[in-house]
Formats: structure tokens, sequence, C-alpha cells
């Protein structure tokens, strides 16, 4: 059996830029046309320790499969570490774009975006939780460029570098977090606070008189069948 890494998929349907870099540019992946049926869609960023060896192409056979599964499939391109002449603040501000103007990308081309599901595996589950944080990120000063809304309904995370922190701590993909961020969380702090979802404010999701209960009410909802 080859690796996901190495086996081939069908190429997209369209691939389409979502910004004016060579790099931001979107794969779109159609499901099979029901008469009367409009494609749930789902946003997925690719992974590989936001190393450049790792491109969107690795998700060809995923997002093929969830496409037939009747999914319309979107996998943006972004610029990994050491891609992006500003620095580290490329990688995030690629998504940021991406959260913007994906949906509405597919939404033209037919995809039901009443709700959007993000899902990333490893550093890409990372950055699409980072996206969903976005309206945590502070209003002013650093990291306010990348404040909005968030683009996603439903966010899946797939063995997701969560805390870039504790993967920086554990060494994890040796030293892929201190290659994106440009240092540790000793050392650039502020860029930690700002590019790390669990340093972002989230809902408090136990609490019933929060403002975020009545998504935890029908989330439990969704998991029953009666």
């Amino acid at each position: 059996m080859t690796s996901v890494l190495d086996r081939p998929a069908p190429p997209p349907d369209l691939t389409l830029p979502y910004g004016p870099r060579p790099e931001h540019v979107v794969d779109l992946r159609f499901p099979p046309a029901v008469p009367g049926r409009v494609a749930p869609l789902i946003v997925l960023i690719h992974g590989g320790f936001w190393r450049p060896a790792y491109d969107r192409t690795h998700l060809g056979p995923m997002g093929q499969a969830l496409a037939a599964a009747g999914y319309m499939v979107a996998v943006p391109e972004y610029r990994r570490a050491g891609m992006a002449e500003e620095g580290w603040t490329g990688t995030f501000g690629d998504i940021a774009l991406a959260a913007d103007q994906v949906t509405g990308i597919a939404g033209a081309h037919g995809a039901d975006t009443s709700t959007v599901t993000w899902a990333g595996h490893s550093a890409g589950g990372h950055l699409a939780l980072w996206a969903a944080a976005r309206p945590g990120l502070p209003p002013n000063g650093a990291g306010s460029l990348w404040r909005g809304p968030s683009p996603a309904t439903y966010v899946v995370a797939l063995a997701a570098c969560s805390s870039l922190r504790l993967c920086a701590e554990w060494n994890l993909g040796g030293g892929a977090v201190l290659s994106l961020m440009g240092g540790g969380p000793e050392e650039v702090p502020e860029r930690y606070a700002i590019a790390d979802p669990a340093s972002l404010p989230h809902f408090d999701l136990i609490d019933p008189e929060s403002r975020a209960w009545p998504q935890v009410m029908a989330a439990l909802a969704g998991t029953w069948s009666g």
C-alpha cells in the first residue's frame, strides 16, 4: 500500500485565485451532480509542519473521497515557513485572506455556504482552529489586520498542533514551530499571543449562561438519533 503522501489522485476540477500572489490559489473538487441537491462545503487545510516541502497536493486523495461522498471541497494553498518575504506573518496573512475569500468562491460555483466546515490535519489543523478563532484577535495593534469573522460553522482538527507553545516545548517536527514563528514562546511571546489558538479567547463552553451555550446544545443534539 502506498503512503497517502505519495498516492495519486485525479486533478481538481478547478484551481482559482483567492489573492494576488502565485501561492494564493484554491483547488475545488465537485461532487457528483444530484438533481435538487446543493453540496455542503468543506475547506481542507493541508499540514506538513508548515514546511515548504509539503503542499496541498497530498490532500488530493482525501479531497477526492470527500467530493465523491457529496461535498464540495476547497483546498487553499498558503505560504509555509520561510516562503514569505514578510517573514512569519505570511502564513497567517494567507490563511486570513483565504478565510475571507474561499467561501464566496465556492458559493459562486454552486456550494451550499449556509454551513461551512473547515478541517485540517496537523499544521493544517492548527490553521483551521486559528481561522475559526479570528474574532478573538485584538481589535488594535498586532494581529488586528487578521481579525474578522470566523469562516467556519464547524471545525474538524485532525491530530492538530492546537497549542503552538506545547508543540514548541516538545520540539515536534524537529523545531517546526520555531521555524514557523522565528523563535520560541519565551523569545517572541507577542507572536504566540496572536498565532496560537490556545492563547486566543474562546467561548465558555460549560456555562449555560454564556453566548456559546446554544451552540453547545445544538452540537449535543446532533449526537442523538432521537
